[in-house]
Order: C-alpha cells, then structure tokens, then sequence
C-alpha cells in the first residue's frame, strides 16, 4: 500500500520526469534528423577569416561549453542519483535546481549541435587531399570532432533515458520492494562515460595532428599487450598436450610472437610523449588523407593479428584446422603490407628534433631506427611465413 511519504516522493519527482522525457524524446528526434539528413561537402579552401572563425568555435567549444557541460552532469547526478535502500529517496529533492540543470542542458546540448555536420559519420569524410595547410581546421581533425560529439550527444540521450527508468523503478521499488533488478547501466555509469568523452574530445580539439595520432599509437600498445597473452599460453603448452597439429600451432605461435612485439616496440617508439627522449616529430603540413592513412593503419594491422591469433587458439582447442593456409599466408602478408606502408609515411614526414643527428646512435637517428626495425620486422615475418604448412 502506497504510504503519504510515497505519494509525496511521486508527486516530486512528476516534473522532472516529464522534462526528462521532452528532453529524450527531443534529442532522439535531433539526432535522427542529423544521421539522415544529407551530408554536406567540405570546403577544400578556407578564407583566413573562416579559418579564425572555426578555430574559436572550436576554443570555445573546448574552454567553455564541454566545461560546462561537465559540471551540469555531475549537478544532475548529485540531485538524482540518490542513496540506495533510502525509502524516502527523493523527499529532499530541489526540483526547482534539477530543474534548472535540465534547461541548463537542454541549451548546452543545442550548442553541441553546431558542431555536429549533417549526414552519416562515414569515415570517408576524414578525407581530403588539399587542407595540407589549414592547420587546426582540417577535415581530418574536424571529423574527429564531429564523431565525439556526436558520440556525446548520444550519450547525454541514452543518460536521460537511463534516469526516466530509474526514476521509474525507484517509485516502483517503493511499493514493491522486491522489484530491485534492473540490466541495464545506471545514471551513474552512464555519466561517468560522458565525462570520459567530454575529456577526450577536450584533449582532442587541443592536440596537434601529431598528439591525435599518438593516441591512437597508444591505444595499439594496449591491444597488442593483451594479444601477447594467449600467445604465451600458448607456447608454454605441456608436450604432452600435443598432437602434430598442436605441436605446428605451438611454433607459429612462437613465432608470432616477434611479430607482436615488434609493433609493440614501433608503436611505443612513435607515441612516446616525453620529449626529453623524443627526437623527431611529425610534419604539420600533412593533409588530410595522409593523417587519416597514419590513423587509420593500426586498426587494420591489430583487427588482422587478433584474427590470426583468434585462429591459433581455436585450432590448438580443436585439434582441427579452421582456416586454410593459404588464407593465413596471405593474412600475414597483408599486416606486412600495411606495416611497409606505415613506415614509408612514417619515413616521409617524420622530422628530426634537433638538426645534430649523431648517425651512429639508432637512438638519435630515428629513421636509421625506422629501417633497422624495418629489416629485424622483415626477418620475423619470414620466419612465421616458413612455420606455416
């Protein structure tokens, strides 16, 4: 039976349920609207006065809405996030104040829109041979603007549905206090990935071309770490496991493993960002399919090596080979190629620090190390190629 405390807390929490279901039911349109509205073209050639007007939009965006945006979200989540097991959860609840952050919202989330170009995020639009001197506002670096607050936005909607259903259950909590499971994220959850996508596009909209690429480079480190770990399992298998096959799958794994380590020791070498060690940087007049190539590679190098070594665990556990060896042969060669065309880019627009370069230091003359690390990667590829059967 509902008590007077109940129908107290529903009758508080009334408006801020309807605002919060105007504002999902806005933003869900919004964002459909954009996804399916035509793309537009990107302007190869920027007046100065274009140029200055994007890159204080893109100051403000980072100094001053995202900020804001920020504090609102954790306003939000102090007045609705309320103490589990609290029978009278939103007794004390100032609607007047929550009320206020949401049309605080509402009005940042507007602003975001500004930023958000029409049309699918189709990675094509990263693209564009002649902004090699646009600096800040090249297409490259503008789409990835455009995908991470796209991908905020998103995230902001999916959080006002997250607190409608907590909402929801928690006055259904109150009569049925069995009702207590729920699957999906909590408003909790759910705002501390937006804060995380806040600081990154914020680190993003403030980087040069060469900080944005080491991030990725930085996040393929992650990756081949943990690709190194079945790996290992894999080559310290008791003999006594195994059959020919599994005996074959423990030597191409164990030559993998170079492999991975190599890239590894490659994409730690051109992310470090201790300048004290770093002695190159990157050409700031690439364009904008150039930047997109450097990005772009590591996601199509690690995709391919956690296929080839998803394949090695699933033929070791199956004693049964899941995948020609023609295919695999041609899968190693194709991380080659693109591992050979990142060093080439990479040997192109890299450029040395200081110009004393000490030629018989492979520390100081990275593109010496680029083309040591080239052969040393050449002599591994190899050599996995030969224990295939």
């Amino acid at each position: 039976m509902m008590t007077d405390s109940d129908m107290d807390t529903n009758t508080r929490t009334v408006p801020v349920l309807k605002a919060l279901e105007a504002l999902a039911g806005k933003y869900g349109s919004r964002l459909q609207e954009a996804f399916n509205s035509k793309a537009s073209e990107e302007k190869t050639v920027l007046t100065r006065e274009e140029m200055d007007q994007r890159i204080k939009l893109t100051d403000e965006l980072r100094s001053s809405l995202l900020p804001s945006l920020e504090h609102q979200l954790k306003t939000l989540l102090t007045a609705l996030d309320r103490p589990q097991n609290d029978t009278n959860e939103y007794s004390s609840l100032d609607i007047e104040i929550t009320l206020e952050t949401l049309s605080n919202l509402d009005r940042n989330i507007q602003e975001l829109f500004k930023y958000i170009r029409p049309g699918p995020l189709d990675e094509r639009r990263f693209q564009n041979a002649h902004d090699h001197q646009l600096k800040q506002c090249k297409t490259f670096r503008s789409f990835i603007i455009d995908v991470g607050i796209h991908t905020l936005v998103c995230g902001v909607y999916s959080l006002f549905l997250a607190y409608i259903e907590y909402i929801k259950s928690s006055k259904l909590s109150s009569s049925h206090p069995q009702d207590t499971s729920d699957p999906h994220q909590t408003p909790r959850e759910k705002t501390v990935e937006c804060l995380s996508l806040i600081d990154q596009i914020i680190g993003r909209s403030g980087g040069s071309d060469f900080e944005l690429l080491q991030r990725t480079w930085q996040n393929s480190v992650i990756t081949l770490d943990r690709l190194l770990e079945p790996l290992a399992s894999l080559t310290n298998r008791r003999p006594k496991s195994r059959g020919v096959l599994r005996r074959t799958i423990v030597k191409q794994a164990g030559s993998t493993v170079p492999l991975i380590k190599l890239l590894r020791t490659l994409y730690n070498k051109i992310s470090n960002t201790t300048t004290k060690t770093l002695s190159f940087t990157l050409d700031t007049e690439l364009n904008s399919d150039t930047l997109y190539t450097l990005n772009r590679q590591p996601g199509s190098i690690l995709s391919l090596c956690e296929v080839h070594t998803n394949y090695l665990e699933e033929t070791y556990e199956e004693n049964s080979m899941t995948d020609s060896s023609h295919s695999m042969r041609e899968r190693i060669n194709e991380i080659s190629r693109s591992v050979d065309s990142t060093v080439v880019l990479l040997a192109l627009h890299m450029i040395p620090l200081s110009p004393k370069i000490d030629h018989s230091s492979l520390e100081s003359d990275f593109q010496a190390w680029l083309f040591e690390w080239k052969r040393l990667w050449h002599i591994a590829k190899d050599r996995l190629l030969d224990a295939l059967p």
